[in-house]
Formats: structure tokens, C-alpha cells, sequence
């Protein structure tokens, strides 16, 4: 069965995390991903750390399954290589500040006049127009901006981020379903069109807590270990340092919390926790019940044992390196193995995380990351140029800057 985006080619002018990532996961479902680099360094995220055997981790799973080509967008040669691989292109995926595209003559009002058929992806981190459009922006800015930050922590601690980097991988998600929707409009009607993905407005339609200020006037304040709008529902300590989550917030959880668990039937008919919203109002009390019982545990295992044997969920808090070896995770598939690329002589294949869908009929497949420049005659000879023009090209790139 012939890959979901066989066929579909995807010119992928992005950097860092948030689109590698996407074209990335077009990569995995069959779509060839042209990745355009600078010449000589390549994209920026090669020289990072970690890395294993000489190449770094954020670029081996980031443009996985891509044909690395380097070319100088400062080069009308370049430029005009760059136009010849677009015009047979599906998709063109960019994530430069609002307005660098343009300067390169490859914005998509001037990309629609010689190829309209293209879907036009731009990813920044607030948008194509507003009052802070052309400002840079990270994950941490966009987690501050979205309100998030605001909500993670302790309520009389300081705001805090999030561990992973949220904003990039929620807004690369994201982009991969628009352009996946926006390939589905053109097969239905052959029209191309522009896709404008904000880093903040993506971060933004998570957070839930919005439609309590937008709809009811409200300000929602860090609840900690603890749900805003649920309890109880949250991360409770037992003996010795120990956590675990638990979630016993409907009236039946509830109960059986109580009667069956901790052996308190009293509690259910508290005024304090009769209803869900008394027990939002008193849900520091229930974790201290909650708490109490789980000190009587050395082992918190055998607490988890407990509360999953009365059908209530709850589970230990796993480390990354616990997650890694999670049985669960291994076993359908989100920790996949990844061959090598060539210059990693010491290594011929690597774990990394995914493929995290899984089709029947169409699976996704993560290959390998390609060297700097590895398909240049491959792709750029397919653009119209001999092998001594891409050999020269490369060569003037080279020694000028070689001289910077």
C-alpha cells in the first residue's frame, strides 16, 4: 500500500524545532521533504547538544526522512534553483520572521504567480499581522504570552514553565493538521492557498482557562499539585517523598474513594464534598485525607495497587529515563529504532521516540536524517542544472565563506 502523502512534495525552508517537526511527520507518511539549508554550517540546530556520535539529537529526529540541499538564499543562482523545485512543488513550509521570505522574493503572493497550485505554510510566533507580528519569539516568550506559565506552579510560589519545549511542538502539530487539510482541499478542488500558523494563537487554544475569562470575567490563579475545576484531581504525597496522581472527581469516583479505599464512607456525605463544586472549594481538605492514607505505605506501589483494584485511576509519576523503558510505550510502538546516518561511524541505528499514530494500512515510517547537502545533484539537476553547475555553485558558496 503506497504511503498517505506519496507523492506529495514538500520544500522545507525551516529551522530550529517548530516546522522540522512537521515536515518531519510529512516525511514519515511518504512525502518527499526537500530541506533547503545554508550552505557549509547547514540549519542551525546541527551544531547543538547533545549529540551522539557526532551529530545532534534535535537534528536527528527533527529532519528525520529529509533530503538535505544546501543553497545560499543570498545567490540569485540559488533563488533561482530554489523557484524551479517550487513550481513542481505540493508544499512550501517556512518559518522565518514575518517578511524574510519576501526578501527573498519567495513570499507567497510572489510564489502564487508561478506556482498557485501550491499549499503555503508560514509558522511564526505570533502570526503574519498584528501589533507584535515581527517580534522574535521562543517557547518560553510564547508559554508567557499564552497564560499557561501563569498557571503552572505553586499558588504562593512563582510562575512556572513548562519542562519540555511546548510551543514548538504543539505549533508544529498543529501545522502538520492544516496542511494536511489544507492537501485535502486541493485534491478536491486543485486550488492552493496560504496557511498563517501563530505560535502563540496554537499555545493559546489549550489553555481552557481563556473561556473562564473571556466568557465569565474571571482570572484563574495557580492551583499547584492541584485541578482548577476538578477534585479531587491532581498529584498527592505519601511516605517519604513519594507521589503519585489520582483522579476521583465524579460523585461516584467519589464514593468509592471513600468507602471502599480510604475507609472514611463519612466523607461522602460532608457538606464539603457532596458535590463536585464543594469539593473544588475544599479540595486541600480531601488531599489531606487522601494524603493521610497514602503515609501508611513505605512502598506507594502497593497504595497505586489499591486505588486500581476499585477502579479508580492513579499511578506513580515516572522520570524520562522511566518513560523510556515504559512497557506500555514500547510496546505499541511509540519508541521507534532509526538508522544511522552514514558519518556516524560509531552507531548504525538509534531509539528515539514515535511513530505515535498508527495506520492499519498506511503506517508511518521515520528514516534517517541526510548529511549536509547529501541530495544536491539529486535534487537541484532535477531543477535544471548540470552536475558541473551544482558542483561550481556549491564550490563559490564554499570559498565565500570560507573568506567571511
Amino acid at each position: 500500500m503506497a504511503a498517505i502523502f506519496e507523492g506529495v512534495k514538500v520544500i522545507d525552508f525551516t529551522a530550529h524545532v517548530s516546522g522540522p517537526a512537521c515536515t518531519a511527520a510529512l516525511a514519515d507518511l511518504g512525502a518527499e521533504v526537500i530541506k533547503i539549508e545554508p550552505p557549509v554550517t547547514g540549519e542551525a540546530t546541527r551544531a547543538l547538544y547533545p549529540r551522539l556520535d557526532g551529530q545532534a539529537l534535535t537534528y536527528l529526529w527533527n529532519n528525520r526522512g529529509k533530503k538535505s540541499v544546501t543553497i545560499d538564499m543570498k545567490d540569485p543562482e540559488g533563488i533561482s534553483a530554489v523557484k524551479e523545485l517550487i513550481k513542481t512543488a505540493d508544499v512550501v513550509v517556512e518559518n522565518f520572521r514575518p517578511g524574510v521570505m519576501k526578501k527573498f522574493g519567495l513570499d507567497y503572493d510572489e510564489v502564487a504567480k508561478f506556482a498557485p497550485g501550491v499549499v503555503y505554510c508560514s509558522i511564526s510566533a505570533f502570526g503574519q499581522y498584528g501589533p507584535d507580528a515581527m517580534g522574535a519569539g521562543f517557547d518560553i516568550l510564547v508559554q508567557a504570552r499564552s497564560g499557561i506559565m501563569d498557571l503552572t506552579g505553586e499558588p504562593d510560589g512563582t510562575p512556572t514553565k513548562c519542562g519540555i519545549v511546548l510551543a514548538d511542538m504543539v505549533a508544529s502539530k498543529d501545522t502538520f493538521g492544516a496542511i494536511a487539510a489544507a492537501l485535502y482541499h486541493k485534491a478536491k478542488t486543485g486550488e492552493g492557498q496560504y496557511v498563517d500558523v501563530s505560535m502563540l494563537d496554537c499555545v493559546a487554544s489549550m489553555n481552557l482557562y481563556l473561556d473562564h475569562a473571556l466568557m465569565l470575567g474571571r482570572d484563574p490563579q495557580r492551583q499547584g499539585r492541584h485541578h482548577l475545576s476538578l477534585a479531587p484531581y491532581g498529584i498527592f504525597e505519601g511516605k517519604n517523598s513519594q507521589f503519585i496522581v489520582l483522579a476521583a472527581f465524579t460523585d461516584k469516583h467519589w464514593a468509592a474513594l471513600c468507602r471502599d479505599i480510604l475507609n472514611r464512607p463519612e466523607l461522602v456525605d460532608d457538606p464539603r464534598f457532596v458535590t463536585g463544586a464543594d469539593r473544588i472549594e475544599h479540595k486541600l481538605e480531601a488531599a489531606e485525607y487522601i494524603e493521610n492514607w497514602l503515609k501508611q505505605f513505605d512502598d506507594i506501589a502497593e497504595a497505586i495497587s489499591i486505588i486500581s483494584a476499585n477502579g479508580l485511576v492513579a499511578s506513580k509519576i515516572s522520570s524520562t529515563r522511566e518513560a523510556a523503558q515504559d512497557p506500555q510505550l514500547i510496546a505499541h510502538g511509540g519508541i521507534t529504532e532509526i538508522e544511522a546516518m552514514p558519518s556516524m561511524t560509531n552507531t548504525t541505528s538509534f531509539k528515539a521516540r514515535g511513530p505515535w499514530i498508527k495506520f492499519s494500512k498506511t503506517p508511518a515510517v521515520m528514516r534517517r536524517a541526510s548529511e549536509l547537502g547529501e541530495y544536491n545533484h539529486q535534487v537541484l539537476e532535477r531543477a535544471g542544472l548540470s552536475p558541473e553547475q551544482v558542483d561550481a555553485m556549491q564550490e563559490r558558496w564554499r570559498q565565500a565563506r570560507a573568506k567571511r
